[in-house]
């Protein structure tokens, strides 16, 4: 038997904030159409997927959705460390699968016909330091959306390991992106902003207090 199911969803889109993994949307205008794609990751697995939008239209923001179950039954652990826009159609998710059964890595697309420019800013993660990386807008653009980088994730050898905190629209121009950093080697964070003109977007949060402790298998929801 195993408990209940549950998912972290990821909403890259500077219009709602979610606590733990994080969220943030898009600018007024033309109504955004979504596009998505899946992978099954198999145990010490680092894979990506992409979700592309149609010709005609370019990505202004994404997301991601990982799976993991509840310990300590056979379970996935898919641990994201990069949901950011390729080129002008795509959305990359990435994530390496520490748990010990497969799981699905689902990849967002929020598609508009809107241009935009990326901004970085990248930050070594020394190994026990919580970092932060601030990406700046130009002069008379904002932040339409943004996204967040991390080093790889691995088992072979020394590797950095890096679990994202915070990814957010901070002022009308920056976005930040925090971790900590517990891997047995130095990383990088990076922060990207994609920058535009247009309605100055509206910020929205939700937070809730997650318990460390297990769930009681006398209240846990059985699949």
């Amino acid at each position: 038997m195993a408990w209940s199911r549950r998912r972290v969803a990821v909403w890259a889109l500077a219009l709602g904030t979610a606590t733990l993994v994080i969220g943030m949307g898009v600018a007024g205008g033309a109504k955004l159409k979504t596009k998505s794609a899946s992978e099954t990751l198999s145990p010490d697995e680092f894979d990506s997927v992409t979700a592309k939008c149609k010709k005609g239209s370019k990505v202004v923001s994404g997301g991601f959705e990982s799976e993991f179950d509840s310990p300590p039954v056979t379970s996935p652990f898919l641990e994201v460390n990069q949901s950011r826009r390729v080129g002008r159609r795509g959305w990359v998710t990435s994530a390496f699968n520490g748990g010990s059964s497969e799981g699905d890595l689902t990849s967002f697309a929020y598609c508009r016909g809107q241009k935009l420019n990326r901004v970085t800013d990248t930050v070594p993660a020394p190994v026990g330091d919580f970092v932060t990386a601030t990406a700046k807008c130009p002069r008379g653009t904002k932040v339409i959306s943004g996204a967040f980088e991390g080093s790889p994730i691995d088992l072979v050898g020394t590797t950095p390991v890096l679990y994202i905190s915070e990814s957010r629209r901070a002022t009308k121009r920056t976005w930040e992106a925090s971790a900590h950093s517990n891997g047995n080697e130095v990383g990088e964070l990076t922060a990207i902003a994609y920058c535009g003109t247009g309605k100055k977007p509206k910020a929205k949060s939700s937070s809730q207090r997650i318990s460390s402790d297990p769930p009681d298998p006398d209240t846990a929801e059985l699949l």
